[in-house]
């Protein structure tokens, strides 16, 4: 693994970690795992966003075209962003947006990496994270608030198919709003694993 890696995901994760208060518990699989067997991908991202802390509605809705060329989820976000927790905060309503030929093919832990990831966009905006543009630093939030263990599964799965690494963020000026797309992610199966580790050391008691 390539030393400036090592360093940049190591700075990241101290960062995120104290800005977010340390590193969660790891979800609850299970419920999430039972919403994806019936394909209710909204309650899916409803548990997700309950372990985030999100008061605030998301509207979710299900694509055949749109949106970015080939994202298999995206989250629109007003600009600027309400403080979380912020009674502008709760009012908000945050469109996302999942394709359904993804839905159609993604493994359990792939359906949950595009959520978390969408949801921990909200996360980073709505706290002004200095780190909030950094797709890397997006996938880390949501590995550190709870989601790491199906990110480093879900790596591996992927691996041999060559899924991975491949995430961009698009800005549209003039919109009044970010835009972001996610794939599988900024992380090599061996960094997301690597990152598992070092988030061991800011872990809640």
């Amino acid at each position: 693994m390539d030393q400036a890696r090592v360093e940049l995901i190591s700075s990241y994760v101290e960062q995120l970690s104290h800005s977010l208060g340390g590193v969660n518990p790891l979800a609850d699989k299970d419920e999430l795992k039972y919403w994806y067997d019936r394909g209710d991908y909204a309650a899916l991202v409803g548990c997700i966003q309950k372990a985030m802390r999100l008061n605030l509605r998301i509207r979710l809705g299900y694509v055949n075209s749109g949106g970015p060329a080939g994202a298999p989820a995206w989250v629109f976000l007003p600009n600027p962003m309400p403080l979380f927790g912020s009674s502008d905060f709760q009012k908000l309503q945050v469109e996302m947006f999942l394709r359904k030929s993804f839905l159609e093919e993604a493994n359990f832990e792939l359906v949950v990496m595009a959520s978390s990831h969408e949801l921990s966009h909200i996360v980073l905006s709505s706290i002004g994270h200095a780190l909030k543009a950094e797709e890397v630093a997006v996938d880390l939030t949501a590995m550190i608030l709870g989601y790491r263990d199906i990110f480093v599964l879900g790596h591996q799965k992927a691996e041999p198919f060559n899924m991975v690494s491949e995430v961009m963020a698009v800005l549209f000026a003039g919109h009044g709003s970010a835009q972001y797309r996610s794939r599988w992610g900024y992380l090599t199966p061996e960094e997301a694993r690597f990152a598992s580790k070092v988030m061991e050391r800011f872990s809640r008691s």
